[in-house]
């Protein structure tokens, strides 16, 4: 725009500029929490495919090998699910690198959603492994339980699922 020879600069008013960030606010609030969830949705997956594969492996060694080395199998033995004693700061897996027979717990977002209980029958002369899940009490921990046990087909109250 010319003014009397001189070329005059065009510049933003208060107004755009604050309706710039009204609208940029707008959309963070639209954006913010979808991000949250969709992060919750990847932990989830992450958190059940673990258990799912630890559960297949553990049957898979049990069959292969039998009880008599079974015993002496550590978690570290037979995956590399992440073993949170090496990983500070994660906060799901499994807590410590146990012996399977002592049993295994699975942290999902900080809470245990899986329990594999170990177990002998001296009369019929079992051995059994029992997956028990527990729903979870984080958005996160909660889908994947939930996830668990529509994929193993849990539909007794206890949540319990025997492997073996």
């Amino acid at each position: 725009m010319i003014n009397g020879g001189r070329i005059m600069k065009r510049a933003f008013t208060m107004i755009e500029l604050i309706f710039v960030i009204v609208l940029i606010g707008i959309l963070a609030s639209i954006a913010i929490p979808k991000l949250a969830a969709t992060r919750d949705d990847a932990d989830s997956a992450i958190c059940a495919s673990e258990v799912a594969q630890l559960t297949r492996e553990i049957s898979n060694n049990y069959t292969v090998v039998g009880h008599k080395v079974f015993v002496d199998k550590y978690v570290s033995d037979m995956t590399n699910i992440k073993i949170l004693a090496n990983s500070p700061g994660d906060t799901s897996g499994i807590p410590t690198d146990e012996n399977i027979v002592t049993g295994i717990k699975y942290r999902c977002d900080g809470v245990d959603i899986a329990d594999y209980i170990y177990s002998y029958d001296a009369n019929i002369l079992r051995y059994g492994l029992t997956l028990q899940i527990t729903d979870g009490t984080t958005p996160a921990s909660f889908l994947a339980s939930t996830q668990l046990k529509k994929n193993l087909g849990i539909t007794n109250s206890d949540g319990k699922y025997y492997v073996f």
